[in-house]
C-alpha cells in the first residue's frame, strides 16, 4: 500500500504489525516466526510452518517484508532479523527449494541488493507522470519506489524515512534518484535517463 499511495501512515502501520507479530511469534534461540504465541497451555508444541503452500508461510511472507521495510527505512534492527531467518530456514533450503518458493525468492532478492528508487515531484504534473511511467514500464523486481510530493507531504515522509528530506526537484522538474544502500546515483528528469538508468 505504501508504494502505491506514499502516506506515511501506511509505512508506520506496517511497521507497527511487523513489530507486533516479533514480540508474539519471533523465535529468539533460532531465528524464524512461530505459528503460535506459546501462551496457551493447551497447546503443547509450538510450530514453526516450514513450507509455502496454498498460502506463503508465516516465515517467508515476513522475509519479503523485512526486505521492504529494512530497505525503506534503514533500520539495522530490520536487517538482522531478516538475516537471522533466513539463517533459520537455510537448513531446509537445498533439499525442498521447491516447497519454499517465497523464501528461496526473499533469499534471491537478499543477495541481489535492493535498490531504492525516489520520484520527488506534484503527484498531478505531466513530467512527473511521464517519470512514473518510465518507472513502471522496466520489470525491477529487487526494487522498492517511493513517490514523493515535495512540501509538507514531503516533510512528513521524512519523519519516518530520513533519507528522502533531501531529495529536491532539479531544475523545477519532476526528478528520478535511483539509490543503493541509501547512496543515490546523479538524479535524473527526463523518462529516457530514467529508463537506462533503471536498466543499466
Amino acid at each position: 500500500m505504501f508504494q502505491s499511495d506514499p502516506s506515511p501512515e501506511w509505512l508506520e502501520w506496517a511497521l507497527a504489525l511487523q513489530r507486533r507479530q516479533d514480540e508474539l511469534f519471533w523465535d529468539v534461540g533460532a531465528g524464524g516466526w512461530f505459528s503460535t504465541t506459546g501462551e496457551d497451555a493447551s497447546v503443547l508444541v509450538r510450530m514453526k510452518d516450514d513450507h509455502d503452500g496454498a498460502e506463503p508461510s508465516a516465515g517467508s511472507t515476513s522475509v519479503c517484508n523485512l526486505l521492504t521495510l529494512s530497505h525503506l527505512v534503514g533500520d539495522a534492527g530490520l536487517a538482522d532479523r531478516l538475516e537471522a531467518a533466513l539463517r533459520a530456514a537455510a537448513p531446509r533450503l537445498p533439499g525442498f527449494a521447491r516447497g519454499l518458493p517465497m523464501m528461496m525468492a526473499g533469499l534471491s532478492a537478499y543477495h541481489a541488493g535492493i535498490r531504492q528508487i525516489a520520484l520527488v515531484g506534484p503527484r498531478d504534473r505531466d513530467d512527473t507522470t511521464r517519470l512514473l511511467d518510465a518507472l513502471h514500464s522496466v520489470y525491477q523486481p529487487f526494487a522498492v519506489s517511493v513517490s514523493v510530493e515535495p512540501g509538507e507531504a514531503q516533510q512528513a515522509l521524512a519523519r519516518v524515512l530520513p533519507w528522502v528530506a533531501p531529495l529536491t526537484m532539479r531544475d523545477g522538474r519532476a526528478t528520478a534518484y535511483v539509490c543503493r544502500g541509501f547512496v543515490c546515483d546523479e538524479p535524473v528528469t527526463s523518462p529516457d535517463a530514467l529508463v537506462a538508468r533503471l536498466k543499466g
